[in-house]
């Protein structure tokens, strides 16, 4: 999917998908905590964003998140 859109929407995507495998994440300490979260990958969201386009899952990212993310270029 990312191959299929801008570099923009790209990171847009990216940051969404990690959004996602942290939602309910309140801590730097959960993450420390849980091996799985210092990993994230889209193996652990393919279900929740199964059938949704790139800019459904970026809306999907910025309603369930729990952290602020910030991408410099």
């Amino acid at each position: 999917m990312t191959e299929s859109v801008s570099r923009e929407k790209q990171q847009q995507l990216l940051v969404a998908m990690l959004q996602i495998n942290l939602a309910g994440v309140n801590s730097a300490y959960e993450v420390a905590g849980n091996p799985e979260l210092q990993h994230p990958s889209i193996a652990r969201i393919k279900d929740r964003i199964a059938g949704l386009n790139a800019d459904e899952i970026i809306a999907m990212g910025n309603r369930v998140s729990t952290f602020q993310a910030e991408v410099k270029h």
